[in-house]
């Protein structure tokens, strides 16, 4: 009888940098590989001042890291009008489904409108591998 590692469930990346954004933009998160990965939840949190902005947040996908990013139907967080003093955004993506689409690396992109300060970041937890996947270890030890 085998037991599945609990720390090999899931893996955290940051979406997003910290970053400040104080005008209407458009930011690109890193890119992240789903491969071997049956879900990824994007959690969004925003702080500031207590202004009521509209931050749009999508998610994007593309076959390669460096290729180009289209949106993925429907992961988005469209009607985002929010105090962003302390807005928390959390959306879930099924990677299964991202694969028939060849959309295999994802990234969060965030339009602001407004002129507020405020500062957001974003978590992606890959969870529930694949079994059919390898997963490999930079580093193991044992003790």
């Amino acid at each position: 009888m085998s037991q599945q590692d609990p720390a090999a469930n899931h893996k955290q990346l940051i979406a997003l940098d910290l970053s400040t954004l104080a005008t209407a933009t458009t930011t690109n998160g890193n890119s992240i590989d789903t491969q071997g990965w049956r879900w990824a939840t994007f959690t969004v949190v925003t702080g500031g001042t207590t202004t009521v902005d509209t931050i749009t947040a999508a998610i994007n996908g593309s076959a390669a890291t460096g290729g180009t990013f289209l949106p993925v139907t429907g992961a988005d967080f469209s009607d985002a009008t929010l105090d962003v003093a302390d807005a928390i955004l959390v959306g879930r993506i099924d990677c299964k489904k991202l694969d028939e689409t060849d959309e295999r690396w994802l990234r969060i992109e965030v339009l602001t409108v407004g002129t507020t300060s405020f500062e957001i970041t974003c978590i992606c937890t890959l969870s529930e591998a694949d079994d059919s996947a390898k997963q490999t270890v930079a580093y193991e030890f044992t003790i």
